[in-house]
C-alpha cells in the first residue's frame, strides 16, 4: 500500500512540475511578445528594467523550461492503473473542451489562450471563468505531454533517439541546463524586485497582480528544479 501511495505522489509531483514548466513558457512568451510589440524597434529593450539586464534572458528561461519537462516526466515513470483510457486521451479531451468553451463565450479572445495576462485587468466573474478554463487547458496539455510516448510507436522511437543524443552530449547539456537554471532564478528575482516596486498600482489591478505573482513563483520553482536536475543528473537516469 505504501508503494502505491509513493508512486501516486511521484506522478502528482511529475505532473505539477510539467504544468509549472508550461506556465513558465507561456508567461515568459507573453512577456516577450508584449515587450517587443510595445518597445521601440532598432534598439535593445529590456522588460522589467533596471532589474532585468536584457530581454534576451527570457529566451534562455524558455529553453530551460523546455529542458525541465523531460526530467519532470522521468520521475513520474511509475506504475499506476489507468482508468479506461490513456492519459493523453483525457488531456486531449480537456484541451478541446477548454478551447471550445473559450471560442463560444469569448470568440475574439482565442489568441488570449497564450497571453492570459492581457485578457482583463479587473477581477470579475467572467475573468475568473476564463482563467479557470485556461487552467484546464494547460492541465490537459500537461496530461498529453506526460503520456506523449504512448501516442504512437514512431513518436516513441523519435523521443528515444533524442534521449540517446542527449546522453552523448552530457557535459554540454549539463552546462547549458545549469546556466539556464541560474539565469531563470535571477530573472525570477528581478521580476520580484520590479513587482515590489510596482506593488502600489499592481494591487489595484487584481488580474495583473496575480498573473505577475504566479509568474515569479513559477520561474523560481522552474530554476530550482533545474538546479536539482543537474545536481542529481536526472537526465541520464534510466
Amino acid at each position: 500500500m505504501s508503494t502505491k501511495y509513493t508512486d501516486l505522489g511521484k506522478k502528482i509531483l511529475s505532473l505539477a512540475l510539467t504544468f509549472n514548466s508550461i506556465i513558465s513558457i507561456i508567461s515568459v512568451g507573453n512577456i516577450l511578445g508584449g515587450s517587443y510589440t510595445i518597445g521601440p524597434l532598432g534598439r535593445p529593450y529590456s522588460p522589467y528594467s533596471p532589474y532585468n539586464l536584457h530581454g534576451s534572458l527570457f529566451g534562455i528561461v524558455i529553453l530551460t523550461a523546455f529542458l525541465n519537462i523531460i526530467p519532470s516526466r522521468m520521475i513520474g515513470k511509475v506504475h499506476i492503473d489507468r482508468f479506461l483510457f490513456h492519459h493523453y486521451f483525457y488531456g486531449f479531451l480537456a484541451m478541446i473542451s477548454s478551447i471550445s468553451l473559450i471560442a463560444s463565450l469569448w470568440p475574439g479572445s482565442l489568441t488570449s489562450v497564450l497571453t492570459p495576462t492581457s485578457t482583463s485587468a479587473s477581477l470579475s466573474f467572467q475573468g475568473l471563468v476564463f482563467y479557470t478554463d485556461l487552467f484546464f487547458l494547460y492541465g490537459g496539455l500537461t496530461l498529453f505531454l506526460d503520456d506523449l510516448p504512448d501516442v504512437s510507436l514512431r513518436l516513441n522511437k523519435v523521443l528515444s533517439r533524442l534521449k540517446g543524443r542527449a546522453q552523448k552530449s552530457s557535459k554540454t547539456l549539463q552546462f547549458v541546463h545549469l546556466c539556464g537554471s541560474l539565469i531563470t532564478i535571477y530573472v525570477s528575482l528581478a521580476l520580484f524586485a520590479w513587482f515590489i516596486e510596482g506593488y502600489r498600482w499592481l494591487r489595484d489591478l487584481p488580474m495583473w497582480f496575480w498573473s505577475h505573482a504566479i509568474t515569479v513563483l513559477s520561474l523560481l520553482i522552474n530554476g530550482s528544479w533545474g538546479l536539482k536536475v543537474t545536481k542529481k543528473k536526472i537526465w541520464f537516469q534510466t
